[in-house]
């Protein structure tokens, strides 16, 4: 065979080789390894290895969050019942490492096992791995316990590495027609801090009740694509529907996706609501000026007056007002027997950011009338109009009128405002007062100075402190001390006077004792968690926070599970054991200073008894990006997991919905596990899918997390794949792309292996070619030469004698 055929060939066989080792390795690991949703798979079921992952908390976990310092760490716990097996070996594998930048293994380990036990565990050993915050994309990492080449289990455990944060600009509730922004940015897992840089695409999608009926926000496309995907983080600007039923919220989902070569490796999603309320002309005022917007009406002013108009307006949602900016208010005046526009006076406003719309005008005769509080009234009147809102039966224009009398020119008179940083305050802390005056017909009586500040309590007057001076504002600081609190609040007021009268203002504030606070974030715990209580303490600085956790079982037995001090701000710990794990946990804590105790207070948490539901896609996708068609039939399998002893119910019931899309499925009546049919909506967009189910069935305990007794799967949509991602056979990791290779390969190799049958039969019939331009006849003995005696048969010529 010559050096060429002998390349044509190997050429060949390598293609070959390559497609079968590597290529189809290579794509069954790329769907492996981008799965965010499959369960951890163990091989060989006849394996004499268990096992258990945990995180940094020692709690049972296969997910993972890269970078931090519990739930971003791994450990693990093995056993043989082989007991000739001494030594297990652990393997971490990241399938994407050269493009996470991971060593291969990640980790490598060989524990020893107890000689008793015939375990190994890292936890208490202190043996385990740390998935570096570096890691760029989320996806399944394979982690291998093997005791020998036939004794091994893979499992596969989860990396996320990105979370979706969603705000609004309402706080409170809007109107309808009104503007909002959804403020959104993708966190990263590593530090809770910075933003996550690397995902694909984001969509919004939003929902809001108009005439009664659920309405899908967006309808082209219904899910709205984000821009700032590259940054992490954007800024998405809309208006409310002018139907928006008021009373009702909008609810807005944004999910980020990251795809990497076709595949999606992560979807994470955070939702909102933002309540729609009603058009409330909460108050309106007339005073003397300056415009300072007080809510009410004076009544009485002397001729030639500056007043000040205010008028404050906003959304009314179950009892609270919400200040809406932009809204057109329109101000009529009145002298009593016709409508007057005094010379200045505006008629147009709109409310600013405070919902507030603040004027001036002089109230002079004529146009207005000088009168007797029992003769004519001149009046100031407000209408508030919600622009955008349509009239379904709401009132979208409201009005208020205040009325008042005009009296000859009065001597001076003097407002002094008096303002503190807050209503509410604890021991210890500052109160800093800001103080005004302001005056009018100073002419008449000479000019309003500041005379001193007076603060005092509910016992009685704590000190007067002089001003003096001409300056017309200040400020100045008052310590809250404990004779405040026992009076429950405390008073500043500031006096101003001018040769002929005195002027004050006044300010008062609730005043509290210290205050301890304890918080957890959860109400629940699990066996073998650690919880973390953080304490706070408002007040009493100095103070030394003492706390006690106490156990209870459900046989009424109790004991301490932890005792100790905690400064200001920072975290109880309490671990839970991971056997017989009390039912309740009660943590107390209290704060001594001066070894009295100023500060009292407790908190419940309780073992996590009830449920979960569980939500998944039973059909394997047909195409190698992992994705599904609209109007596709598919499966999906539902679980109800009980917690902690919770019992398993006999039947359930369903309500299936599709995010989005306003039709509900209801399942009633079926098992507590299995498998249900689904269409997917024709209409689906390309994009991600979500589907929620919903348990509506009385169960008894409480459904973790959160409360809501639902699970969430994530189904992948696109209308249009390529053909050549199809698989020949759904799940397979055989495209019809890969068919086509092989096709190729398979004719190089054959085309190969006929090149090499002709080569062959051309030196069957003469020999291989000499140095010359012709090839020679081919030399034969017309008979078989003698053989000498004692000697060798003759040689042939070489080829290309002659």
């Amino acid at each position: 065979m010559s050096p060429r055929s002998v390349l044509v060939v190997l050429v060949a066989v390598l293609m070959v080789a390559s497609v079968f080792a590597g290529g189809l390795g290579t794509v069954l690991a790329h769907r492996g390894g981008s799965s965010a949703a499959a369960p951890a798979v163990a091989s060989p079921s006849v394996s004499t290895l268990t096992y258990e992952v945990y995180d940094g908390y020692g709690s049972p976990s296969v997910t993972f969050y890269p970078g931090q310092v519990r739930t971003g760490s791994l450990f693990f716990y093995v056993a043989d019942s082989d007991t000739s097996d001494k030594n297990v070996n652990i393997t971490l594998t990241d399938p994407n490492a050269t493009r996470d930048g991971i060593p291969t293994p990640a980790f490598q380990y060989e524990a020893t096992l107890n000689a008793t036990t015939h375990s190994y565990d890292s936890y208490t050993a202190s043996v385990g791995y740390a998935f570096p915050a570096s890691i760029p994309y989320s996806g399944g990492w394979n982690l291998n316990f093997s005791a020998s080449a036939t004794d091994y289990v893979d499992v596969t455990v989860f990396v996320y590495v990105y979370y979706v944060d969603l705000t609004s600009s309402v706080f409170g509730s809007t109107l309808p027609g009104q503007p909002y922004q959804l403020f959104w940015n993708l966190t990263s897992e590593s530090n809770d801090a910075s933003f996550y840089t690397h995902a694909t695409n984001a969509y919004v999608s939003g929902t809001y009740y108009g005439n009664g009926t659920g309405q899908p926000l967006f309808t082209h496309p219904r899910d709205v694509p984000l821009t700032g995907v590259s940054t992490g983080y954007g800024v998405y600007s809309g208006v409310v529907p002018a139907n928006a039923t008021p009373g009702d919220d909008l609810e807005f989902t944004v999910w980020a996706t990251a795809i990497i070569g076709g595949v999606q490796v992560e979807n994470d999603s955070e939702s909102l609501y933002i309540a729609v309320g009603t058009l409330d002309l909460e108050a309106a005022g007339l005073t003397e000026a300056p415009p300072f917007c007080d809510l009410y009406d004076e009544g009485g002013f002397g001729t030639g007056t500056t007043l000040a108009g205010c008028v404050e307006a906003g959304s009314l949602y179950r009892s609270h007002v919400t200040p809406i900016a932009g809204l057109p208010v329109t101000v009529g005046y009145w002298n009593g027997t016709a409508s007057v526009t005094p010379t200045g006076a505006p008629t147009s406003l709109t409310t600013n950011a405070y919902g507030e719309a603040v004027f001036t005008f002089v109230a002079s005769s004529p146009p207005f009338v000088v009168s007797t509080r029992t003769t004519v009234f001149n009046a100031v009147n407000y209408s508030v109009h919600a622009p955008g809102a349509d009239a379904l039966g709401y009132h979208w224009t409201q009005y208020a009128n205040l009325t008042w009398y005009l009296v000859p020119a009065a001597p001076q008179f003097a407002v002094v405002n008096v303002t503190l940083d807050r209503s509410q305050y604890f021991e210890g802390q500052t109160a800093h007062v800001s103080w005004s005056i302001h005056s009018s017909n100073a002419n008449l009586t000479g000019p309003v100075d500041p005379v001193s500040w007076t603060v005092f309590t509910g016992t009685g007057t704590l000190n007067i402190t002089p001003i003096g001076g001409t300056a017309q504002s200040g400020t100045f600081t008052v310590p809250v001390t404990s004779a405040m609190v026992s009076g429950g609040y405390f008073g500043v007021a500031v006096v101003a006077a001018n040769v002929s009268a005195s002027f004050s203002g006044t300010a008062f504030a609730n005043v509290l004792g210290p205050e301890l606070l304890l918080t957890s974030p959860s109400d629940y715990y699990t066996a073998g968690s650690t919880v973390s209580v953080t304490a706070v303490l408002l007040g009493a600085p100095g103070a030394v926070i003492s706390y006690q956790a106490i156990g209870t079982w459900y046989d009424s037995s109790s004991g301490n599970l932890s005792v100790g001090t905690v400064t200001n701000g920072s975290a109880i710990s309490v671990t839970i054991p991971s056997s017989d794990p009390p039912a309740y946990l009660y943590v107390t804590a209290w704060a001594t200073l001066d070894g009295a105790a100023v500060a009292v207070t407790g908190l419940d948490l309780g073992l996590a008894f009830g449920y979960s539901v569980q939500l998944g896609v039973a059909t394997p996708s047909s195409y190698s990006d992992g994705s599904y068609q609209p109007g596709q039939t598919i499966s999906l399998s539902y679980a109800i997991v009980a917690l902690d002893g919770a019992p398993e119910p006999a039947v359930v019931s369903f309500y299936l919905v599709t995010v989005g899309y306003p039709q509900a499925q209801e399942i009633n009546n079926v098992g507590p596990s299995g498998t249900i049919s689904y269409t997917i909506p024709s209409n689906a967009p390309r994009g991600s899918l979500l589907i929620a189910m919903e348990a509506d069935t009385d169960l008894q305990g409480e459904c973790v997390p959160n409360n809501e007794c639902e699970g969430l799967a994530v189904v992948p949509i696109n209308p249009s794949p390529s053909v050549l991602s199809l698989e020949l056979g759904a799940g397979s990791g055989v495209t019809v792309g890969w068919l086509i290779v092989l096709v190729l390969v398979l004719v190089v190799a054959a085309v190969g292996a006929v090149l090499v049958l002709r080569g062959r039969a051309r030196r069957g019939k003469g020999g291989n070619p000499g140095q010359g331009s012709s090839s020679p006849p081919e030399w034969k003995p017309s008979t078989a030469p003698a053989t000498p005696s004692g000697g060798s048969p003759p040689a042939s010529p070489p080829s290309g004698a002659t």
